[in-house]
């Protein structure tokens, strides 16, 4: 029987990538050793036994098969310690992919403010450019009647028209 690596810091897990959903599972060891879990499509998805498996690779890939790694990380389960570092871990990874979904929905209404305020902005300029235009229109029909006004009198009620 191997002898169990004492010392925990070799286990710690820093990091889960989850690269696949449901599939491929990347853990990052303190001491900066990668693992890579990936499921067989007969076996359950169990993010936590992956852990486990990871930790067991991680620590006795180069003593047992993939079967006694598999039996290897079924007897971590048991170990207060790792379980202690797997709860953790989980709990991170929890917190992370929490804080990730927060932040994409702030950004998300920060978008949507964003396009609200330009859409708001947009139909300013437009009232702006349409009352300008109005006024040209105003202005314009103003002068035309002025002048019209000018060249043109009524001299009496026959409707008759002279020019000054």
């Amino acid at each position: 029987m191997a002898m169990l690596n004492t010392n925990v810091l070799l286990g710690e897990i820093i990091d889960i990538n989850v690269i696949v959903p449901g599939k491929v599972v990347e853990i990052t060891f303190l001491d900066g050793h990668k693992e890579k879990m990936v499921r067989h499509p007969d076996d359950l998805y169990d993010l936590r036994k992956c852990c486990f498996i990871g930790i067991a690779k991680h620590l006795y890939r180069d003593i047992y098969t993939q079967e006694g790694i598999e039996w290897m990380a079924t007897q971590l389960s048991y170990q207060k310690r790792y379980v202690k570092i797997v709860d953790q871990a989980l709990k991170r990874y929890h917190a992370d992919i929490m804080k990730k979904q927060k932040d994409e929905k702030l950004e998300k209404e920060k978008q949507e403010i964003r396009i609200r305020q330009m859409k708001k902005r947009e139909k300013q300029r437009e009232k702006r450019r349409q009352r300008r235009y109005d006024a040209i229109v105003e202005d314009t029909l103003r002068i035309i009647r002025d002048i019209q006004n000018s060249l043109f009198e009524t001299v009496d009620d026959k409707n008759e028209v002279s020019i000054k």
